[in-house]
């Protein structure tokens, strides 16, 4: 009798000596780890067809992230090579609209409507995470990312992600796509 309970008291210590070192958690299966906060990446390009301007991209921004998109016009007295060179701010937005980032990453919007195919633009894509939805919180600091930008809204300073590309007369767009660029690549 003495040897079971030994038997017994001597498999309960091993087993309680195992277990110590084990650790259960639980977790929950929509549980996401938390995104690097140094660095968002958005990649998009921009192509043309008669009267339509086409938006695609991916990125890295969680999905349902919204990003604002706005046709600026440039004024007509303006060069193209003030234009092209980026010594020029367009004018007050002439379409605005938003896309939402997908599941995979992926980013389209098509615009329908190229308000006037024989005027210059400057098409901007910019990401502000003060106004995204309750549920996407990044809290990044975006001050390292090459197209983080500073702007002054009802005298509220935001800061975001901004990405443009410049669209040309009709005539001069030679076709195919352009890449959106941050305003620091600018020459």
């Amino acid at each position: 009798m003495k040897v079971k309970w030994l038997l017994i008291g001597l498999g309960m210590l091993v087993l309680f000596s195992l277990l110590a070192g084990c650790r259960i958690t639980f977790t929950t299966a929509n549980e996401e780890k938390p995104r690097n906060p140094k660095n968002m990446m958005i990649n998009a390009s921009v192509s043309f067809k008669p009267h339509q301007i086409i938006i695609r991209g991916d990125t890295d921004l969680p999905p349902d992230s919204v990003l604002y998109i706005m046709l600026k016009p440039y004024e007509d007295t303006v060069s193209l090579e003030e234009i092209q060179t980026y010594q020029v701010e367009p004018e007050d937005i002439a379409v605005a609209s938003t896309a939402r980032v997908e599941k995979d990453g992926s980013i389209e919007l098509t615009i329908l409507k190229w308000p006037d195919p024989n005027k210059r633009y400057r098409l901007d894509l910019m990401f502000i995470p003060d106004k995204q939805p309750e549920d996407i919180k990044l809290g990044e600091n975006l001050k390292n990312n090459e197209s983080y930008i500073e702007i002054s809204e009802n005298g509220k300073t935001l800061t975001g992600l901004l990405l443009y590309v410049n669209v040309f007369k009709e005539d001069e767009t030679v076709g195919g796509t352009m890449d959106f660029i941050p305003k620091q690549n600018t020459p």
